[in-house]
């Protein structure tokens, strides 16, 4: 799967570069994190999702693939982000610990970019691991 479009894609991510990530994604993309309830339309505002993920979130995150399923309109992957939550949000102040967090990205594809993005991932065992949450 090196060359795959889903590790291609999260090499945009794990690049910091709102820009790279913006690449992939048509001008009219709809965009939304389930487990936020954050919904972006078009590459500017995900361009702008992904600057603030590093500055809000974790400056030392990195995705891996872990599986993919693609066609020439369609997309899904299944992936692992880990990383330290090292910033502040305006919702959770900066843990300082190491985070695993596994999700998913469902996607439909137009000409070879994301026109439809929807990403859900384990909010709780993130919390958890952070200490928001009691462990289990």
């Amino acid at each position: 799967m090196p060359d795959s479009f889903g590790s291609r894609y999260l090499d945009a991510w794990n690049s910091y570069d709102p820009a790279e990530v913006g690449r992939f994604m048509t001008d009219d993309v709809d965009f939304e994190d389930v487990t936020m309830g954050e919904q972006l339309h078009g590459r500017d505002q995900v361009e702008e999702f992904a600057a603030r993920f590093s500055k809000t979130f974790s400056s030392d995150y990195q995705f891996t693939l872990v599986t993919e399923f693609s066609s020439d309109d369609t997309f899904s992957a299944e992936w692992v982000v880990t990383g330290t939550h090292g910033h502040d949000s305006e919702m959770l102040p900066a843990s300082g610990k190491p985070f695993t967090i596994r999700g998913a990205t469902i996607a439909r594809l137009r000409d070879g970019l994301i026109v439809y993005n929807r990403d859900y991932w384990d909010m709780a065992t993130f919390l958890r691991e952070i200490g928001v949450l009691p462990g289990t």
